[in-house]
């Protein structure tokens, strides 16, 4: 008998749209397991957290002239004449106004607002009011970059000691 019902048996496989679906479903499974087995390719990760942001984006945008606490004392200060220190002056009151004149510019102060959007230009003065506060402190390491790249130094032509050619 039991030869009998394997002889008449047959699995029955998906047909029609139930069988594209697990083809798809297999075929996208094998090409994520192929690409997470690359071990060139990077997962993109979450975005940093909001004080390492402002503190990133400080340090590149603000910090130059602001100082690495915000006390004005940055290296590009006092070529400027000097530069307004933000210790105190950051509140609930004056962030709006704040936020406008980081976005507009005003006075030696560059407008940002095209490479700062809104939300991280709250983040920065949010950060740097904590830190001049003493709230925070900046984290090691993270040093502040000049705006403007070093000169290139001019390369050394030494002479040739005979003439070419010669």
């Amino acid at each position: 008998m039991a030869s009998r019902l394997g002889a008449s048996y047959r699995p029955t496989s998906p047909s029609g749209p139930l069988r594209l679906i697990a083809v798809v479903a297999c075929a996208g499974l094998a090409a994520t397991l192929a690409w997470a087995a690359d071990s060139n390719t990077t997962v993109p990760s979450k975005r940093p957290p909001d004080q390492e942001l402002a503190q990133t984006l400080w340090n590149q945008s603000c910090a130059p002239c602001h100082g690495a606490k915000g006390l004005g004392d940055g290296a590009l200060a006092a070529p400027l004449g000097g530069v307004a220190s933000l210790s105190g002056r950051i509140t609930d009151q004056t962030m709006n106004d704040l936020v406008d004149r980081v976005r507009k510019g005003d006075g030696k102060m560059p407008a940002y607002s095209e490479t700062i959007d809104v939300g991280d230009t709250r983040r920065i003065l949010e950060w740097i009011r904590d830190v001049s506060s003493g709230k925070i402190q900046p984290k090691a390491g993270a040093a502040a970059k000049p705006t403007k790249p070093a000169p290139h130094p001019k390369p050394v032509i030494e002479p040739a000691a005979e003439p070419l050619g010669g």
